[in-house]
C-alpha cells in the first residue's frame, strides 16, 4: 500500500452496517480504497491458495478477532475479519483462513496439514 516501516497505528472503522473503514488512529487518514484494491489485485495474482495463515487481532488479517470499532473514541467495537479478510471471503469464499494460534501446540503442523486436505 506504500505505507512507511513501521508504518502508522491503524484501526478498523464501521459507522454503517455494510462498509468497513481502515484508518491512521491519529490521523484518522483513510486507507480503505488503496488497501482494497491491493487486496484485490493480490488475491488474484495468486490464486489458487487452499489456506491462508494470517496475523490474529490485525485490522487487515484478523480472522474473527478483530476489534472493528464503532466510534472514532476507541472504545466501542465488535469483533469481526479484518479488511484483507473479507476481501479473501469476497473472491475465494470456499478458502480455510487460520491465525498464527494454529502453530502454537506441539503437533501443530500435523494439524494443519491435517485441516487443509
Amino acid at each position: 500500500m506504500g505505507l512507511s516501516v513501521p508504518r502508522p497505528a491503524m484501526n478498523l472503522y464501521n459507522f454503517n452496517s455494510q462498509l468497513l473503514s481502515l484508518k491512521e488512529v491519529e490521523s484518522l487518514k483513510d486507507h480503505t480504497p488503496k488497501a482494497i484494491e491491493k487486496f484485490d489485485q493480490l488475491i488474484s495474482d495468486i490464486q489458487p491458495i487452499e489456506a491462508w495463515v494470517l496475523k490474529e487481532r490485525s485490522p487487515s488479517c484478523g480472522y474473527l478477532t478483530t476489534p472493528v470499532y464503532t466510534d472514532l473514541d476507541n472504545k466501542e467495537f465488535k469483533i469481526k475479519n479484518g479488511l484483507f479478510v473479507e476481501c479473501i471471503l469476497k473472491h475465494l469464499p470456499n478458502s480455510k483462513i487460520f491465525t498464527e494460534k494454529i502453530f502454537e501446540s506441539e503437533n501443530s503442523f500435523e494439524e494443519f496439514l491435517g485441516k487443509i486436505k
